[in-house]
């Protein structure tokens, strides 16, 4: 991801991205993981179980975009039929309620971030991020003027997300139970008898992530919707001689306009003071949303400091990984604080 609101002193970043464009690696395990979602228990966090149904919209959308400014034909015409191909069959069953909202949330979106992609300016073109972060708003605010409007819209959906969260909880548990009665897995437990705590430990907090899933629904959409726009972004770039915008920075260098702020800040204020009370969820809300974006900040400046080596970074995206609930602090710490203190830019106008 890349700064949206690039600055051109920082450190000799940005030269070089068109080069790492051309490099496969992480983007194949970033799709690979993105498609992995649904067999681990991260499905009872994110909204959208078929990724695929975030990810093809918005990569045709790109083609699109693409052809309009003088790209392959054959592309674009490959990937809008892939996308009617994934998108028909949902919207024909009418059967899950929760998979028809997400088809009809990424078109939107995708549309958004389209039209987004085609009004830029010669001189300053605008990078990824504040343009998919538009299109996700206007998509919010399109989608919760809608619920709105319908009459009992509010309580349907709620119904809705609360009903879907609880079925992957009950399809979880059955697969965790499933799992457990395996020969193999009796061996295991019999060799090592403290899994078994661990395991029912690890069940009780199913249900309960499920829960926070269903309450934090709108900020998960966005970070998830997100994810796909991006990968979507750099899936295109690697496929398509026409470039539709700038490049993806690398993670050290990411950054973002920093009146975002301002969001995290707002967040903070609708969960702890008590006369916001009836907005406190909405407070959660942007504060993952953005809580999440200045994390992702601070890592890259965490980066940026230590400037690993390759077997180092892979070691310490998995020491991050394991140890979340150190590592996340850590980051949001710093990104935030880089809002400020501007360490990247400062050591660069220094040297």
């Amino acid at each position: 991801m890349e700064d949206g609101a690039a600055r051109r002193d920082l450190p000799d970043e940005a030269a070089h991205e068109t080069v790492r464009e051309r490099r496969w690696g992480r983007v194949t395990l970033v799709f690979v993981l993105f498609l992995m979602v649904p067999i681990t228990p991260l499905r009872l966090l994110l909204p959208v179980e078929n990724m695929l149904l975030l990810l093809v919209p918005a990569f045709a959308v790109c083609t699109v975009v693409g052809w309009m400014r003088g790209g392959r034909l054959g592309l674009m015409l490959l990937w809008v039929a892939v996308a009617v191909s994934v998108i028909l069959p949902v919207m024909a069953s009418g059967v899950d309620r929760i998979a028809m909202l997400a088809t009809g949330w990424s078109l939107f979106v995708a549309a958004a971030f389209g039209v987004s992609a085609l009004v830029q300016s010669s001189e300053t073109p605008r990078l990824f991020l504040p343009r998919a972060v538009g299109a996700i708003a206007v998509t919010l605010v399109l989608g919760a003027s809608v619920v709105v409007a319908v009459p009992d819209g509010v309580p349907r959906l709620s119904q809705a997300v609360t009903g879907e969260f609880a079925r992957r909880a009950t399809e979880t548990i059955e697969n965790w139970h499933a799992s457990q009665g395996s020969p193999e897995m009796k061996d295991f437990i019999a060799a090592n008898p403290e899994w078994m705590t661990i395991m029912q430990d690890g069940e009780r907090q199913l249900p309960i992530l499920a829960r926070r899933g269903g309450q934090l629904f709108p900020a998960m959409l966005a970070l998830e919707t997100l994810l796909a726009l991006a990968l979507a972004w750099a899936l295109y770039h690697r496929l398509a001689r026409v470039r539709i915008g700038p490049p993806l920075l690398r993670v050290r260098a990411f950054r973002f306009n920093d009146q975002w702020v301002w969001g995290f800040i707002a967040g903070l204020l609708l969960v702890l003071l008590p006369g916001f009370a009836p907005l406190r969820l909405l407070g959660y809300d942007l504060l993952l949303f953005f809580g999440a974006l200045y994390a992702a900040r601070g890592f890259g400046v965490l980066l940026w400091i230590l400037a690993p080596r390759k077997i180092v970074m892979i070691l310490l995206t998995l020491f991050a990984a394991f140890f979340w609930y150190f590592v996340g602090p850590l980051a949001l710490g710093l990104g935030v604080g880089d809002t400020w203190l501007d360490w990247r830019n400062r050591a660069g106008k220094k040297s």
